[in-house]
């Protein structure tokens, strides 16, 4: 589960590998879909009506609510990533197996590197 910076929205986050998200203030849903085949781990608010999330399906996938559709999937991961956080526009992210990641941007063009923790 995941609110928006306003606090206007919230993303709610299945194992199913389906997001839904609903309006705080009358609780109506907004959004479905399945950005996802395996359990989502983790769920980033980005900016305006764009999150981050992540599954056990070894995906980070930008979507937009209004669209309604995966924008772009992030490159780079080759294993399930639990932790995603935002800096500036850049996307770190973190795995069980002891592996810290960097996108340079969110963005369908971002470098990626990654880092074994000892």
């Amino acid at each position: 589960v995941v609110c928006s910076n306003d606090g206007r929205l919230v993303c709610v986050a299945y194992s199913s590998g389906v997001v839904a998200v609903l309006e705080t203030r009358t609780g109506n849903l907004l959004a479905t879909w399945k950005p996802h085949e395996g359990e989502v781990l983790s769920v980033r608010w980005y900016e305006g009506s764009t999150f981050l999330s992540s599954a056990l399906d070894q995906t980070v996938a930008v979507w937009n609510v209004n669209d309604n559709n995966t924008k772009f999937i992030l490159k780079g991961p080759t294993e399930p990533v639990h932790l995603l956080q935002l800096y500036q526009n850049q996307v770190i992210s973190a795995t069980t197996a002891n592996r810290i990641g960097h996108h340079s941007a969110v963005s369908v063009d971002a470098t990626y590197t990654s880092y074994r923790l000892r």
